[in-house]
């Protein structure tokens, strides 16, 4: 299936990735700062972020969109059980939205650009890695468990 999508600008996807567990939803980021979980089979859109905020497609602010490629997303990561969805840029924002929940459960910053987001496997963690640091947060503590600086 081909998914397409009209918009008053260029935009492009920056990162990838499935929910596990439901190989037809997809979570993508995009380079003008967008974050959409994609439904495949139907070709909707199920959610829509814009930095630390969850919109209706339609109602995304596009005032602040399309130009603002400074800014991109730069990596997300889903949980193993595909419940929560983190993404970063550019701007050091990391947020953690519930799919459960329908809601952010942690919103923080690590005052560099962000690289790479993972989630751990086997407990509630998620690595932040930015261009000095590996940073593990415990997400069920909402707290900074340790912290690597090269």
């Amino acid at each position: 299936a081909v998914v397409s999508t009209q918009s008053t600008g260029p935009s492009w996807v920056t990162c990838l990735k499935f929910i596990p567990r439901n190989e037809d939803i997809i979570a993508a980021s995009y380079n003008d700062g967008r974050i959409r979980v994609w439904n495949m089979e139907t070709q909707e859109i199920s959610s829509s972020f814009f930095k630390q905020q969850k919109f209706h497609e339609s109602k995304i602010p596009t005032d602040k969109l399309f130009g603002n490629q400074d800014d991109p997303m730069t990596s997300i990561a889903v949980s193993p059980d595909g419940g929560l969805l983190s993404f970063s840029g550019r701007d050091g924002m990391v947020s953690i939205f519930s799919f459960e929940k329908n809601d952010f459960i942690m919103n923080f910053e690590v005052n560099s650009p962000v690289t790479h987001l993972a989630f751990g496997i086997t407990r509630p963690l998620l690595s932040v890695a930015t261009k000095g640091s590996i940073i593990i947060f415990d997400v069920l503590k909402n707290d900074k468990t340790s912290e690597i600086e090269f």
